[in-house]
């Protein structure tokens, strides 16, 4: 084992949804979000044996996790959030086509992970999720919710109320 050992690294992969919440996608997101903190919390608890931990954040790559073939979850494309799994889908499949990478520089960036002596990292792999990252450390968390929203094209806050609510 690692721990017999007295060396060893643990990786985890995460992706923008572990960084920021992200619409349309909120349990992802709150899975890699506990991830990232079980990471942060896991190294501490390791390091002493001489295990590091790794959180990698990958930004896009060409696999299958955005067409139908690589999704498993249940959007209901005709309920009340219809218009943001529709824009989630579009724009998804939009950007796996502008901006996706080779899955071999994804590899590549975990090879560098691998070697790291530090025990707790947390580095991106891939020119998007590296913005994203210094994006969350400059915008407070109003900011970058508006500025994903945004990117997103979700509407805004009670655009999409019934007509005769309360307020609306």
């Amino acid at each position: 084992s690692m721990r017999e050992a007295g060396r060893g690294r643990i990786v985890l992969i995460s992706s923008a949804a572990g960084v920021r919440g992200m619409p349309a996608t909120a349990p992802y997101s709150a899975v890699k979000g506990a991830l990232e903190r079980w990471g942060e919390s896991m190294a501490g608890e390791i390091g002493p044996f001489g295990i590091g931990v790794t959180i990698l954040v990958t930004g896009t790559y060409d696999t299958e996790i955005i067409t139908d073939a690589g999704t498993t979850d249940v959007r209901d494309l005709d309920g009340p959030y219809a218009r943001h799994h529709r824009t989630m889908d579009k724009l998804g499949r939009a950007m796996m086509k502008r901006a996706a990478r080779p899955p071999e520089k994804f590899a590549a960036g975990l090879a560098k992970a691998l070697e790291s002596p530090k025990p707790f990292v947390k580095t991106a792999v891939g020119p998007d999720a590296r913005m994203l990252l210094l994006a969350n450390r400059l915008l407070p968390a109003a900011g970058l919710h508006q500025m994903t929203r945004l990117m997103m094209g979700i509407p805004r806050f009670g655009a999409l109320r019934e007509k005769g609510t309360a307020d609306g």
